[in-house]
């Protein structure tokens, strides 16, 4: 479980200008971008083409984006 505050410290210290102005995704998908990187794995399932640039983008984290479930390596 990743709590508001969390998500709201995260968005307070990586979402710079420059990140923002980046983003392709709606602003409402923009909410769970901290709720991905913020996990464990930093896995997402999504066919969203411009939620994944969104996510595979970010700088300073690595993430696993896909769109079929099957092709998640969930045993690491």
């Amino acid at each position: 479980m990743i709590s508001n505050s969390e998500i709201k410290n995260f968005q307070n210290k990586y979402y710079k200008k420059t990140i923002v102005k980046n983003f392709r995704s709606n602003s409402e998908d923009r909410e769970h971008i901290p709720v991905v990187l913020l996990s464990d794995r930093k896995y997402a399932l999504s066919y969203d083409t411009n939620f994944i640039h969104d996510l595979e983008t970010f700088p300073g984290f690595n993430v696993l984006v896909k769109k079929r479930p099957e092709e998640i390596p969930y045993d690491k």
